[in-house]
């Protein structure tokens, strides 16, 4: 996916992920897992405060209506999940479901579309990444992707403590699948029962396409004053704006200005 306009030309990618984690970004996202930046551009877009984020009809027709049409899909698959999780923990059905209400102002749902860039004819070092490994820190991920290369890890076996293996396993783009990933903040909301796993997305191998990939996320965070406590009260409560920006700080390396 490359978007081309001035809706996309105009916002400076690192000033995006470091103030408002929404817009056009290419090249910018290095991870702490491997400290170089990721080789692909995206879009990435919430439910508010978008003035001037979206593409213009000019750029991609009834592109803003296609696209929120497709995250209201998502979010109703997401609460059939959450409640389940909800009952399994000993919450209410609602609970999640309550604390994720994207008509609130502070909610915090996250739709990004990602362009990793064709890799034919190239050569990086041993064990460049696509994407560097990591745990998603929302709640859960709806993943839909296009090609070869996510791959999973056993990881962390508390919230606090990172454990990453290095088996990594195949998880394959199935047409007509949902990837579905438990994020950081379910991890800890479980008192730790329920796991985040590593995953990455690694470099084709010989014989896979070495074109561009394709994939599109849509992150389920709790609403920013919303409060992240187990039932068990294994962690202090934190609410869900501090715990994205403890998560940001630990995952990105810090952009300069």
């Amino acid at each position: 996916m490359a978007v081309a306009g001035s809706s996309a030309r105009d916002v400076q990618p690192s000033a995006v992920l470091q103030k408002k984690n929404v817009g056009w970004e290419s090249g910018q996202q290095k991870r702490a897992s491997h400290n170089l930046p990721e080789l692909k551009e995206s879009l990435q877009l919430k439910w508010h405060n978008m003035d001037g984020k979206w593409p213009s009809n000019e750029d991609i027709k009834d592109f803003q209506a296609f696209s929120e049409a497709f995250m209201k899909k998502c979010q109703e698959v997401s609460f059939k999940v959450l409640s389940c999780f909800a009952l399994g923990l000993g919450f209410e059905e609602d609970y999640f479901t309550k604390n994720h209400d994207i008509a609130k102002v502070d909610a915090q749902q996250t739709f990004r579309l990602m362009h990793y860039f064709a890799v034919e004819g190239k050569t990086f070092p041993p064990g460049f990444p696509r994407a560097g490994s990591h745990c998603d820190f929302e709640t859960i991920t709806l993943l839909f992707a296009k090609g070869a290369g996510l791959e999973v890890c056993p990881g962390r076996e508390a919230t606090s403590q990172h454990a990453m293996g290095d088996e990594w396993t195949p998880c394959p783009a199935i047409p007509g699948t949902i990837t579905v990933n438990i994020g950081d903040a379910l991890m800890r909301w479980s008192d730790d029962k329920l796991k985040s796993n590593y995953h990455r997305v690694r470099m084709p191998i010989p014989g896979e396409d070495q074109g561009s990939r394709y994939s599109i996320a849509y992150f389920i965070q709790a609403n920013k004053r919303a409060v992240i406590a187990g039932k068990e009260g294994r962690y202090p409560a934190i609410t869900a704006e501090e715990f994205v920006r403890e998560s940001l700080a630990a995952i990105y390396v810090k952009q300069e200005e």
